[in-house]
């Protein structure tokens, strides 16, 4: 590391491509095999770095990439905040690849603004020292550099004040995506520093069903100006005949005396797909098309919960969970389990339990007043018109609806077992939830 330290201090013009140089030439000791085998160990880059041959390896295999997409995010800022003296936090920094880039964009395009402080975000000690002296060598560029060896969330208000009046450019480099990060409360950390005009530059991978960097700007920030740069590629070229994923959003939060958050008691609404039939009640609804219909409308509800809940794609689910998850969501609707049916046929008696060749099925044995429940669905979902409930069968409808119910509890439960919100070995779950219905 000393030999490193040397020689990014001794840079009297640094660049990101200079460093890399170095960061490779540190490498120089090692043997090929030596070398695959530490970029075998990064996992595309996804494993946390713990050697400063890891750092310097990363850097190397992944730096181009990194420049590559911070360059083209930045290319359309206002240059009216580029040539003014501005802050920059670095959110999740790493080794400052993002603030060092746009350190180089900034010298390049000649642009007269300096970075009055830097501040640099990042749990691992051995990356924010890098970042910090990558930063530190661009001494005609930079004031102060800050560092703040936190989690995102564990950061003070304090600790990341801006100045009244300088524009603050947010850098969010392959980090929006990682689902242990709570957004709401990040957003309200940026809230502390909105105190003069802010620019979020989020950059990430595409990932699928992964919109986390999407609602961050959508569910969050009050946006009465269009994006400055959005992109969402599968095959980004770079460099010589090279690609990744892209995925970015660039915009502008102006200061405003109003504030600039969306008000929220929870975090933004999930929709989900999750309903269950009863089994009889299922064969009588392939007759009753406008019935089939409905069900399925039920099927759609939207969540909103104290955690931010389905706004990732989760990682290493326990296999039950998962299997759990495929059984309530994998059609619209689904046959509920045989626990399910059982409560339903000792209650209500409208079916009968029936096994063949081990199979099991709880055909009907009453009717379905179908009609009473569509003309209820019509008043209560629709809202087409008031009901009296004494003119009802409350039984007909707790067999049509009810499962539903269940379906969409059990979703819920298990959204927040996926994201590590309920533990198994709990005695008591206590989860805040409200509901919105999607016909």
């Amino acid at each position: 590391m000393q030999n490193y330290k040397t020689e990014i201090q001794n840079l009297n013009n640094p660049t990101f491509q200079k460093i890399r140089e170095i960061a490779s030439s540190t490498l120089s000791h090692l043997t090929q095999n030596e070398r695959n085998d530490i970029w075998q160990a990064l996992d595309r880059g996804k494993k946390v770095i713990e050697t400063e041959d890891e750092l310097s390896q990363y850097l190397f295999s992944f730096g181009n990439m990194h420049e590559e997409k911070i360059l083209r995010a930045i290319e359309n800022i206002d240059i009216g905040i580029l040539n003014n003296d501005l802050e920059i936090i670095d959110w999740g920094c790493g080794q400052g690849l993002a603030t060092i880039t746009f350190l180089d964009f900034m010298k390049r395009k000649g642009y007269s603004g300096k970075a009055k402080k830097v501040t640099l975000i990042e749990p691992s000690s051995i990356a924010l020292k890098r970042a910090v002296l990558h930063t530190k060598c661009y001494k005609k560029q930079v004031d102060t550099v800050v560092a703040i060896e936190k989690y995102l969330d564990d950061v003070c208000d304090n600790e990341i004040q801006a100045e009244e009046g300088s524009p603050v450019i947010h850098f969010f480099s392959n980090i929006l995506d990682i689902k242990e990060i709570d957004l709401l409360n990040l957003s309200n950390k940026i809230k502390q520093v909105l105190v003069s005009d802010n620019i979020i530059v989020s950059v990430g991978p595409v990932y699928m069903n992964n919109n986390r960097l999407d609602r961050f700007y959508t569910e969050y920030f009050q946006r009465p100006e269009p994006l400055i740069f959005n992109i969402n590629e599968t095959e980004y070229q770079y460099g010589l005949n090279k690609k990744c994923t892209f995925k970015a959003k660039v915009y502008k939060i102006e200061y405003s005396e109003k504030g600039n958050l969306i008000p929220k008691e929870f975090y933004p609404s999930v929709q989900f797909h999750s309903s269950y039939q009863l089994d009889g009640v299922n064969k009588e609804y392939q007759k009753k098309v406008e019935v089939k219909t409905i069900s399925q409308s039920l099927a759609v509800f939207e969540t909103s919960t104290s955690f931010d809940i389905g706004a990732s794609v989760y990682d290493d689910i326990h296999p039950i969970l998962a299997v759990l998850n495929n059984i309530i969501t994998r059609g619209l609707p689904t046959k509920a389990s045989p626990f399910i049916e059982d409560i339903f046929q000792k209650t209500f008696h409208y079916s009968e339990r029936f096994v063949k060749y081990g199979t099991f099925s709880y055909p009907q044995i009453k009717e379905t007043a179908y009609e009473e429940i569509l003309f209820w669905y019509n008043s209560i979902i629709l809202k087409e018109r008031e009901l009296d409930y004494s003119k009802f069968d409350i039984e007909q409808l707790q067999i049509v609806f009810s499962p539903v119910a269940i379906a969409r509890v059990q979703k819920t439960i298990l959204e927040a077992l996926m994201a590590d919100k309920l533990d198994f070995n709990d005695k008591e779950w206590r989860i805040l939830v409200v509901e919105k219905d999607v016909p």
